[in-house]
């Protein structure tokens, strides 16, 4: 299969950082900058950016294989083992440690990278079946690492922590269908909260909580809505999402800062 070649892009201002494909600005207030050029790929939703405590970009990305860029630095290679890379998603600790989540398209396992630019420990945090895809990753206070992912052979969408170095697994929606485009976030006190598709209705749904205590609703159910949300939490602990309208081919924001959810 031909895979047209294209070069991986970031943009940037002051205060905000973005990889995209490389595409047309409409604003003369951003710049535009190569990050890595000679490997090819084919599916863009595999990356995610993150920055440190000095403000540095960190890109995960892959597809074959897993790598890592950081402004000022050369791109490296994290895992090297083919078909690593898929759903990476990148969270930087208070102690400047990466983590990142990815699927290993392979066996189709869930997994997991962690350490700074050329010292990295990859493992295997949930397998068999098909688990891993849409992964999203996010780190509380504690240094420890949460991530919410999609088990495709249970239609469920699950949650993976390491309190104690050791990785356990719980189903947070048992579905059916539910879990595709998960993102997470984490609160000031710790709580989680993810956004996800239900599949099964074409909804945009909601979690919050933590271990084994979870609340779930429907945030929007108007049309064929949810797909590739992402979350972010502000510092009183109300949740905002973004997130596609299939139905109406558009963007669409969902926010509970009032209290109730309202799509807009």
């Amino acid at each position: 299969m031909y895979r047209k070649k294209t070069m991986i892009t970031i943009i940037y201002s002051m205060s905000f950082a973005a990889l995209l494909i490389p595409m047309t600005l409409w604003a003369a207030i951003w710049s535009v900058e190569e990050v890595e050029a000679p490997h090819n790929f084919s599916d863009f939703y595999s990356r995610s950016i993150a920055l440190d405590g000095d403000g540095n970009a960190h890109i995960v990305y892959g597809e074959n294989h897993l790598y890592h860029a950081v402004a000022g630095g050369q791109p490296e290679m994290v895992d090297p083992a083919d078909g690593m890379g898929r759903y990476a998603s990148v969270a930087i600790d208070t102690n400047g440690a990466l983590h990142v989540s990815y699927f290993d398209d392979t066996f189709n396992d869930l997994r997991y990278a962690t350490g700074t630019s050329g010292n990295w420990t990859v493992e295997t945090v949930d397998s068999p079946g098909d688990v891993g895809r849409y992964s999203s990753i996010a780190v509380d206070s504690n240094g420890v690492a949460h991530i919410a992912y999609y088990d495709a052979s249970n239609g469920v969408l699950k949650h993976a922590s390491n309190p104690s170095g050791d990785w356990v697994i719980e189903t947070v929606d048992a579905g059916p269908s539910v879990g595709r485009y998960a993102c997470i976030a984490v609160d000031g006190s710790d709580k989680l909260h993810i956004s996800y598709y239900d599949a099964a209705n074409g909804d945009l749904k909601y979690a919050t909580g933590n271990w084994g205590n979870w609340t779930l609703k429907t945030v929007d159910s108007d049309g064929d809505v949810g797909q590739y949300s992402s979350i972010a939490v502000d510092s009183d602990g109300h949740a905002h999402i973004s997130y596609y309208d299939a139905t109406n081919v558009s963007p669409r924001y969902a926010s509970n800062v009032s209290g109730d959810w309202i799509p807009q």
